[in-house]
């Protein structure tokens, strides 16, 4: 066997002694989530973008907001090849997104069930008896089906 370079070395930048070779795996995670970027675009229509949102209703009634509560790890493994992918790349992704809320009906979409967003003891969520109960969006478990059922809501101590 020939002598063996970390891939540290291989894509440090040359100054730092490295070889400053592209990360294919960063290259690839990037070239997925831009992939998933596309999908939440509501302008673009692609038969990849029906097969995906397909696969995503069987998560729950929330269509591209289900993106925000899957992992790798609580999907089923028929997904074809190309979307396990992306979305073992948007897992890494989605820990620095925040989300854009602009309006009451905004949150009351956004799943709570393993969501980066809604944390206990600094965890997600994690329940098979909401899921199965079909309360996974907030506005489901505020009731009134994402009006928000009486609960006052607070984003930055702000009202919503």
């Amino acid at each position: 066997m020939g002598n063996m370079i970390a891939r540290r070395t291989l894509i440090a930048k040359k100054r730092e002694g490295g070889l400053d070779l592209i990360d294919i795996g960063a290259k690839r995670d990037a070239l997925r989530v831009k992939l998933i970027g596309r999908f939440l675009d509501e302008k673009r229509q692609h038969p990849w973008k029906d097969a995906l949102t397909g696969l995503l209703a069987d998560y729950g009634e929330g269509g591209l907001y289900n993106l925000y509560a899957l992992s790798p790890r609580n999907v089923s493994g028929d997904w074809p090849g190309l979307f396990r992918e992306a979305l073992e790349a948007w897992d890494k992704f989605l820990p620095h997104l925040r989300p854009d809320v602009h309006h009451k009906g905004h949150l009351m979409r956004l799943p709570f069930l393993n969501s980066p967003f809604f944390l206990h003891n600094g965890r997600p969520m994690v329940s098979k008896a909401l899921r199965v109960a079909g309360l996974t969006t907030l506005g489901d478990v505020c009731g009134g089906g994402g009006s928000g059922g009486g609960v006052v809501l607070y984003l930055n101590k702000q009202k919503l």
